[in-house]
């Protein structure tokens, strides 16, 4: 499963763990077929736990090269969790064959920089993050943002250091080359369109609020020049 990966977030509130947003990658020259997976828990004292039924998926999931899919479920509740807990993730089967990752270059390059990117840099409303936003912004507010200003690790903040949430949204998508290197923003960019469905591809679904529960930004309506400007772009670009 090499350049495979498990996209995920993590939250762990009190002894309760939950995994949302969890997408499966495959290596860019490799299929993969996963069966039943589930958590193993590794405390730091104590006993090893081992719970497939309630830590854990049941059936197949095919992932052919290059692509991401919905892994199983797209989320897991673990209880009785203690936060200097280990994990591991064990697959009752795995097997792989040869592939080839589909085109990941961008085929409307000029079309990004003249109308996603400006979208990308446009500010609208953002939900507050209860534990990142309470101390500055003790009204319950907080100050409008941009696509960029989390997934370029914060140039638009006063901070030069990245916050957690930047440092999630660089991950997810990483924007840091924007006027130094827009070929390979472009690319980071064009991974997360659905090509079978591109209404449905989280670039338009989460400017939306519809997308990923977790992404910060108020849903805006689906003509907003946000959407507009990054759906033209979208809807140039070839598989």
């Amino acid at each position: 499963m090499a350049g495979s990966a498990l996209e995920l977030v993590a939250d762990l509130s009190g002894n309760v763990l939950t995994l949302t947003g969890m997408k499966l990658l495959a290596g860019p020259a490799t299929n993969v077929s996963v069966e039943a997976p589930f958590l193993v828990q590794i405390p730091k004292v104590g006993r090893v736990r081992i719970d497939p039924k309630n830590a854990g998926f049941e059936g197949k999931l095919d992932v052919p090269a290059g692509t991401r899919k919905e892994f199983f479920l797209q989320e897991l509740v673990v209880l009785n969790v203690s936060a200097d807990t280990r994990f591991k993730l064990v697959f009752t089967k795995v097997s792989t064959s040869p592939g080839k990752a589909p085109n990941r270059e961008c085929t409307a390059l000029d079309l990004f920089k003249s109308s996603a990117v400006p979208a990308f840099r446009q500010f609208i409303d953002t939900v507050p993050d209860p534990q990142l936003d309470a101390a500055s912004f003790p009204d319950g507010g907080a100050p409008p943002a941009a696509c960029v200003s989390c997934h370029t690790g914060g140039e638009d903040s006063p901070d030069a250091s990245e916050t957690p949430t930047e440092v999630v949204a660089t991950q997810a998508m990483d924007l840091r080359s924007l006027d130094r290197d827009d070929k390979v923003a472009c690319a980071q960019a064009r991974a997360w369109i659905n090509f079978g469905n591109r209404e449905a591809s989280l670039l338009l679904t989460n400017p939306q609020g519809k997308g990923n529960t977790l992404h910060p930004l108020k849903g805006v309506p689906a003509n907003h020049p946000v959407v507009e400007g990054i759906r033209k772009w979208v809807a140039a670009e070839q598989p």
